[in-house]
């Protein structure tokens, strides 16, 4: 409720507007992350026969929305991709979320795209390494599946945090602070989980951790698929911000 009319000019122009934009981020965002994992999931299948096995071990699945991926999305809701003062300067701006431009089809097709190369790029990697080149423990032993599944789901997250990083526009303390602190608690968490042979869930996850991060190939590997996953779309975004650009 407001009790003047004067409040309108920044409830619709400053508020309103930045709703908009936030949350059409949220949601395509929402669905980019989802793609990115379960793509990988349907990818594995053309090498496991179909018969339904999962790629990623309980205890990944059920933390990568609940808690790896959540913190980043809502302090996104921060952000600003102008500041307030141009916003009245420029009240033409406000036509940006009447106009859909922040959410439409074209950009929903786009971050679709985004989470489907990256997918593409983090399995032809990790067969590369783990199936082609029969990558090997620091023991000596063959990886198995629980170390190839450890290190395309530490890319994973970390592609979404850099994702999270280079779509922001407006850095605060607290954003920078959830972003990459999320990566912290997975390393935290993960090794945690490694050190638990009791329960449940955990067992799949019993010492994984302590093998992927004591063997320098698959930290290498980590970072080809980041890189390979970040850096062409972000340079294609940077040419057609340079080329196209927003008003």
């Amino acid at each position: 409720a407001i009790h003047q009319f004067r409040f309108l000019q920044r409830l619709l122009l400053v508020h309103g507007r930045y709703s908009s934009y936030r949350t059409s981020w949220l949601a395509q965002f929402c669905f980019y992350k989802s793609t990115l994992l379960c793509l990988i999931q349907v990818l594995y299948m053309f090498s496991n026969g179909f018969s339904g096995a999962s790629f990623f071990n309980s205890f990944n699945l059920m933390c990568y929305n609940a808690i790896f991926t959540i913190l980043p999305v809502i302090f996104f809701l921060q952000d600003k991709d102008i500041e307030e003062s141009s916003v009245f300067l420029h009240p033409y701006v406000y036509q940006d979320s009447q106009n859909s431009i922040f959410f439409n089809k074209r950009t929903l097709f786009w971050w679709y795209m985004r989470g489907i190369y990256q997918a593409i790029v983090i399995t032809i990697i990790w067969v590369f390494v783990f199936t082609e080149h029969h990558a090997n423990n620091v023991d000596g032993n063959s990886a198995t599946l629980d170390e190839a599944q450890q290190v395309v789901y530490s890319s994973i997250i970390l592609v979404v945090l850099l994702t999270v990083t280079l779509d922001t526009m407006h850095f605060t303390a607290l954003n920078l602070m959830f972003i990459w602190g999320s990566w912290v608690l997975y390393i935290l968490f993960a090794v945690i989980a490694s050190s638990i042979h009791t329960m449940g869930m955990l067992k799949e996850m019993y010492l994984v951790m302590w093998r992927t991060t004591a063997n320098p190939i698959h930290w290498c590997t980590v970072i080809t698929m980041v890189s390979a996953a970040i850096a062409p779309q972000f340079f294609a975004q940077s040419i057609v911000t340079m080329i196209s650009p927003t008003r």
